[in-house]
């Protein structure tokens, strides 16, 4: 005759400790999530918008975040811009101020986009979750 014995001590035992393990596992992977996003978009932009990304810990999880002002013109771009009649425009290229006039559009540069689609594709949860269930 053959037995077959289930331990049910020891599956509850992995059963909690899988359980006690869940927040950590899924925090754990939304920041390696975010913190990648932040490596995308700083290699996708450059000076003070790479500088003014971060990621920041919230209620629901983590948020990357372009600080920047201007960020939102690199993004997306922007069209022409004069100056109001009798002024001028004034900002700094390559540490040095410039005066004009106006100024041509300025073509998107995305370096949030690519970030969200990497953080989109990423499976660093189910990572975290599977070695917590592989280790419970």
């Amino acid at each position: 005759m053959i037995h077959v014995k289930v331990n049910a001590k020891g599956a509850l035992k992995s059963i909690a400790t899988i359980v006690d393990g869940l927040d950590l596992a899924v925090d754990r992977g939304l920041s390696r999530t975010a913190f990648k996003g932040q490596e995308v978009a700083k290699s996708k932009s450059k000076g003070s918008v790479s500088k003014a990304i971060g990621v920041s810990q919230t209620q629901d999880g983590y948020e990357l975040q372009a600080r920047a002002p201007h960020s939102v013109f690199v993004e997306h771009g922007r069209g022409p811009v004069q100056a109001k009649p009798g002024g001028v425009l004034r900002f700094v290229v390559a540490g040095r101020v410039v005066f004009a006039k106006r100024v041509r559009a300025a073509r998107p540069r995305p370096f949030m986009a690519p970030a969200h689609r990497v953080m989109t594709k990423s499976r660093f949860v189910e990572h975290e979750l599977s070695a917590l269930i592989r280790g419970a």
